[in-house]
């Protein structure tokens, strides 16, 4: 299923993601709402697979690690490094995600629309 929102003059497209997707070694939403409704609240890449290392950060347009896991279990709400440091409004982060198991290692890197 695909959904299209106005950010910023721009079209965003955002695709749901199914058990079938599992041939890809992940899905990564391009956008969260993150608004306490429910609904997207939380932000994180999706993936069928198992990975033995696994790492993922996230950077706001400075630059700056804003939050980072090596647990593919672990959401991002939006908020920062400091317990107090929420984002609000709406922001555009960057992510890097590096995971690996026995048959490859894979680094992608793109950008998450925080919209509040």
């Amino acid at each position: 299923m695909k959904h299209l929102f106005l950010f910023f003059s721009l079209f965003i497209s955002i695709n749901s993601f199914s058990q079938s997707d599992c041939e890809e070694d992940f899905y990564i939403p391009n956008s969260f709402t993150a608004n306490n409704d429910t609904r997207n609240d939380v932000w994180h890449p999706v993936t069928c697979k198992t990975w033995e290392k696994y790492e993922l950060k996230v950077y706001n347009c400075w630059g700056e690690c804003v939050w980072n896991t090596y647990d593919v279990k672990d959401c991002w709400m939006g908020e920062g490094l400091k317990e107090e440091n929420y984002y609000n409004n709406n922001n555009v982060f960057h992510y890097i995600l590096i995971a690996s198991n026995e048959d490859k290692t894979i680094e992608k890197k793109g950008v998450v629309y925080l919209m509040r």
